[in-house]
């Protein structure tokens, strides 16, 4: 039989042959190394990839004179960088400066000025100046103005080029791409640096910090690696014509998949809690369970974009929820559906193997209401 001049045995083929399409994204994605969900800081207020703030963080923590842990975190970071391309960094730094300015910038056969993102300069005029980019494109002669600038100064120095994934500087920035440039930097004449290595970094230097800075790394650790991750994700689809269209037809689907797997766990965890009165809630969007208890009071067990409990009269049944009416199930995105934390992932991995997540919410709320249920 044809539709469209096409036969089933044709359809099939063509079906097949774009699922291993769609099986070879999902091995490439796989390798791509995934970060956890946590709500940071940083993603509370918008500036996760604003390079000023990035600059900020980095550079409170090379300075010798913001904290208690001293030149260690300074002589961790200069680690990072090849010993016989940098000078000595004395511990002793007389001055670390966000957005330096070296003066107006001039463009001609000598270039010079502008701000430097990162500025650090120990007690013998040694400095080492670290252009910090994400997503913001190169300047004209930008690292070339620096080295010229701090050349006709007498000041020995290095230039790092931080980007996320440590590339080489354009020769827009080096100053080879202007024809009025007599002699352009090299890109020997810099150091790359990516933010993989400051990740490394920060797990070096964060035992000696106190606790409240520690805690500060591991959420900018965790912004790292968002960011990295979403790089990664984004350079892994634009790979190829076919794994592009694949995750366009992937994004089609997603939301009906996010329905799809909320309905699914909610239905294993009405048979978990078979032996008690239960009724499906579903307009859509929110899918749940309405669970009957004694003294005419119910709970409802709810997946919005969260896995969360729901009780109009908690008081009746002397139970406390810790938003009066309603608690997540867990920490907060503990059960977080709508962007597959690592107990979702877990309970799709191990469905057909016991399903121990679902047995762990069922045993929590069989704990939490057991003089109830």
């Amino acid at each position: 039989m044809d539709v469209e001049g096409t036969t089933f045995e044709s359809y099939d083929k063509f079906r097949y042959a774009n699922m291993n399409d769609f099986e070879d994204i999902f091995v490439a994605m796989s390798k791509v190394h995934t970060s956890t969900h946590d709500c940071t800081i940083f993603d509370m207020i918008g500036n996760g990839s604003k390079e000023t703030m990035h600059s900020a963080m980095i550079s409170f923590l090379i300075n010798p004179n913001s904290h208690e842990a001293g030149a260690y975190c300074l002589q961790e970071f200069m680690k990072l960088l090849p010993a016989d391309r940098v000078g000595v960094m004395h511990e002793a730094v007389n001055k670390v400066i966000l957005e330096y300015d070296l003066g107006p910038v001039i463009i001609n056969e000598h270039p010079k000025g502008g701000r430097i993102d990162i500025y650090v300069e120990d007690a013998f005029g040694y400095v080492m100046a670290i252009e910090n980019k994400i997503y913001a494109s190169d300047q004209e002669c930008q690292l070339l103005r620096y080295h010229n600038t701090l050349e006709d100064r007498k000041q020995p120095h290095t230039l790092v080029y931080l980007t996320l994934f440590g590339k080489t500087p354009s020769k827009y920035s080096l100053g080879s791409a202007t024809e009025t440039i007599q002699t352009p930097l090299s890109p020997d004449d810099v150091i790359t640096l990516s933010y993989g290595k400051i990740n490394n970094w920060l797990t070096a230097i964060k035992g000696k910090c106190n606790s409240s800075i520690a805690y500060n790394i591991e959420q900018y650790q965790c912004l790292i690696q968002k960011l990295i991750m979403k790089e990664t994700v984004i350079n892994t689809l634009l790979s190829s014509g076919n794994n592009y269209s694949c995750a366009v037809k992937i994004a089609e689907y997603i939301e009906d998949c996010r329905i799809g797997l909320k309905r699914m766990f909610i239905h294993d965890l009405k048979e978990a809690l078979s032996g008690f009165a239960t009724n499906v809630i579903d307009d859509g969007k929110i899918v749940g369970l309405s669970i009957d208890l004694e003294s005419n009071v119910k709970i409802d067990v709810l997946i919005d974009w969260r896995l969360y409990i729901s009780c109009k009269e908690p008081d009746l049944i002397d139970v406390r929820l810790e938003n009066g009416t309603w608690e997540y199930v867990g920490s907060y995105d503990e059960y977080n559906f709508h962007d597959c934390s690592s107990q979702v992932k877990r309970y799709l991995s191990t469905r057909n193997d016991g399903n121990p997540v679902v047995a762990d919410v069922a045993s929590y709320l069989r704990s939490k209401f057991r003089l109830k249920l």
